[in-house]
């Protein structure tokens, strides 16, 4: 008995200390709120995404963060909301892309098939690296008779330097990564991005471009509210 309750205790510290390798893109302090704004290309705001993270939980390898999302439109009113999950394993923080896609947000059912491949942030990241492709899958039940299928695909993931960024939230030492987004539906498109990101932050500013080069819309971090 004395054994097996020291090989428990050496797993859940060889679990805490691998935890601790890795490093987080989103505050990790439960209550922590902050708030995304999004802009055209004339820089008029058309939506916001306010975020708080509302659960850790320890899983095989590591941790599990949730975070509630509320989409607001461009006058405040809330039109969506959900939760999305990111996780720490070994020394890498993973996006899970499923989270980014609800099915209710599109007028579907919830009982969707998805497959997926995560999106990675290792530890050491660094200038010229470049980064694991990732995607999501999903055939969507319309509530008629028709159904949908869409995939998107994130590749050619590249980091091409560090930056230091101020929004209105403050001053961020960033990571700029820049990724082309392939999606795949009734219609194809391709979309550019560039994003800013900082440890135990997350996403400071986002830019979006068209396949031909021209700026889209941005968003970047306007509020940034520690417990």
């Amino acid at each position: 008995m004395k054994n097996i309750l020291l090989s428990l205790v050496a797993l859940s510290l060889a679990t805490l200390l691998h935890a601790a390798d890795c490093e987080t893109f989103i505050p990790q302090k439960i209550g922590t709120i902050w708030e995304q704004t999004s802009y055209n290309k004339k820089g008029k705001p058309n939506g916001s995404v306010l975020l708080e993270l509302t659960e850790t939980n320890k899983i095989d390898g590591g941790v599990e963060y949730v975070v509630h999302q509320a989409s607001l439109d461009k006058k405040g009113k809330e039109v969506f909301e959900s939760d999305l999950k990111y996780r720490c394993e070994g020394d890498v923080f993973y996006v899970d892309m499923s989270s980014f896609f609800q099915p209710e947000q599109m007028g579907m059912k919830a009982d969707a098939s998805v497959t997926m491949e995560a999106i990675d942030l290792p530890s050491d990241l660094h200038v010229g690296q470049e980064l694991s492709d990732g995607y999501i899958s999903m055939d969507l039940a319309a509530s008629g008779p028709i159904n949908m299928s869409i995939r998107v695909d994130v590749v050619d993931r590249v980091v091409e330097g560090k930056e230091t960024i101020t929004t209105p939230a403050g001053t961020f030492e960033c990571y700029k990564i820049s990724q082309r987004v392939l999606t795949k539906s009734i219609m194809s498109i391709e979309l550019r991005t560039i994003d800013w990101i900082s440890k135990e932050v997350g996403g400071v500013k986002t830019e979006t471009y068209k396949k031909n080069g021209s700026l889209l819309g941005y968003s970047e971090l306007t509020r940034l509210e520690m417990p």
